[in-house]
């Protein structure tokens, strides 16, 4: 049987680890990659399961989009990752703001062409359900939040609309849907 993967996009620091670890926990036999951009620019990898860290890396941007950069990283590591170990379930946590379509497709292709003996089961997008009015129909500008100048309704909406399932609450089991 395949390894089954699951990416974990948010805005949010604290929503997106009470989805990974609620993931981690339900889910058998799971592994974590998680991307964050450190304070310095460079994007660290960190992977573990419910034993622990296993690996921790530090990538050096070539550019400065973090999805181009998680996308570069994550096949490759998925690859090396379930060439050692076959794991059940591979839940990829995106670095905070990552466009979680920017890195399906690149996975989608690996998939097809038999480079990952795996398969998306679920894009889950975590979001703040007591912001969403305000931010679906706001004018925040992402610069308002630290980031670029881009609306944050438009980033928010075009990340839902890439997700197999938009979660408002992280407290109800996430596994259901990676079945």
């Amino acid at each position: 049987m395949s390894t089954r993967i699951a990416l974990v996009a948010a805005w949010d620091e604290v929503a997106r680890a009470a989805a990974t670890s609620a993931l981690l926990v339900d889910l058998p036999d799971a592994l974590v990659i998680q991307h964050d951009l450190s304070p310095g620019g460079d994007l660290s990898r960190r992977c573990w399961d419910a034993g622990g860290l296993i690996d921790q890396s530090w990538i050096r941007l070539e550019h400065g989009c973090i999805s181009c950069a998680t996308r570069e990283d994550l096949v490759p590591t998925l690859t090396s990752v379930l060439r050692e170990r076959a794991w059940t379930h591979v839940v990829v946590s995106l670095p905070l703001t990552a466009a979680p379509e920017a890195i399906t497709w690149p996975l989608w292709e690996a998939i097809k062409h038999h480079e990952l003996d795996a398969r998306l089961a679920a894009v889950l997008t975590i979001a703040d359900e007591t912001r969403l009015v305000e931010d679906v129909f706001g004018d925040d500008l992402l610069a308002d939040r630290g980031r670029v100048e881009r609306a944050f309704r438009d980033i928010l909406l075009t990340d839902h609309e890439a997700a197999d399932l938009s979660h408002w609450d992280c407290d109800d089991g996430l596994d259901r849907w990676l079945g």
